[in-house]
């Protein structure tokens, strides 16, 4: 595909929105393609953070993008960015962010929707789980599961 210049224009837990220079078209670059890291969002800073790198794309850095697809009707279109680095920095970022993994200081509240996050993929499963199972096991024996039952046992009654 072809290959555009562009600016950041806009940073979220999903991805890049990237204004082309050329022709002022919008598109995202979705998190999940961003090169060789788990990108953490900063709010506060407009930038997505690479957990390991320290890589670094903030609001208004200018980026090369390819795009990946285009919608004519909707006019959205998806980038994916060309070159590991572009448009990415990697300066003392890094170390800031160490100490705010675990939600200390004040980049407190911009961890802590990562720290959730993170456990639905590996430990989340279990507890959520157990919570969830309490939750559904306290329904069950309440009205929610008698409910769809006495219909059943009814209707089938009624039909015979």
């Amino acid at each position: 595909g072809m290959e555009f210049e562009g600016r950041i224009g806009g940073v979220t837990r999903f991805g890049l929105f990237v204004k082309l220079i050329a022709t002022s078209a919008d598109g995202l670059v979705p998190i999940r393609s961003l090169p060789g890291d788990y990108y953490i969002h900063d709010e506060q800073n407009h930038a997505l953070v690479g957990r390991r790198t320290g890589r670094v794309f903030r609001l208004g850095a200018p980026v090369l993008v390819r795009i990946v697809e285009a919608d004519p009707i909707t006019g959205s279109s998806v980038f994916e960015l060309v070159g590991a680095e572009n448009g990415a920095e990697v300066d003392g970022y890094k170390h800031k962010r160490g100490s705010g993994d675990r939600g200390r200081g004040g980049e407190r509240n911009q961890s802590r929707p990562f720290e959730r996050r993170a456990p639905q993929k590996s430990k989340g499963k279990h507890p959520s789980k157990k919570r969830d199972g309490n939750k559904k096991d306290d329904h069950r024996n309440s009205k929610n599961d008698d409910r769809p039952q006495k219909p059943k046992s009814r209707s089938n009654k009624s039909k015979r």
